[in-house]
């Protein structure tokens, strides 16, 4: 969890009384604790919460790009011991969004850590980052799709009523 605030907000809150000119002067109140949050912070100074100023030029001197701080607070860690694995080896802090990590999990669980594993040495043997998650998990899906194993059907043999009596 995260709270992002953004200097158009502001401005736009204010109307007439907005100060172009004092950009770098205003600040916002955390919605968790209620505390006030200057625009140098990357965190609530009260509850902790994560924060990041969209359109701040304070912020973005300080912490860099907000849209790249929204994507490493919305990141999600590994569960399963060949997902950790897969993210160091693609030198990655974890998956995307919960579904990649889900799709990971599942795969695990029908296949085993160890091919798992295997799939990550295979796609992280020629690229990194992003790129070799994203083949990681087409091939985890595309296993799934392909040698999940079946249900076999279950053979119950059925007699007619009338000659059972």
């Amino acid at each position: 969890m995260y709270t992002v605030f953004s200097i158009d907000k502001i401005a736009e809150e204010l109307g007439v009384h907005f100060n172009k000119f004092d950009l770098d002067t205003y600040s916002a109140q955390c919605p968790i604790c209620w505390a006030t949050v200057e625009q140098d912070m990357d965190a609530c100074p009260n509850c902790g919460t994560p924060v990041v100023w969209e359109k701040s030029r304070v912020w973005k001197r300080k912490f860099g790009d907000s849209r790249a701080r929204i994507a490493q607070l919305e990141m999600v860690n590994p569960v399963t011991q060949s997902g950790i694995f897969l993210c160091n080896a693609c030198r990655t802090r974890g998956f995307s969004n919960a579904s990649e990590q889900a799709a990971w999990a599942k795969a695990e669980r029908w296949f085993g850590e160890s091919r798992m594993r295997s799939i990550a040495q295979f796609v992280t043997r020629d690229k990194r980052g992003r790129g070799a998650m994203a083949h990681a998990l087409a091939i985890a899906r595309k296993k799934l799709r392909e040698e999940r194993p079946k249900k076999k059907p279950q053979n119950t043999e059925t007699t007619s009523s009338t000659s059972m009596i």
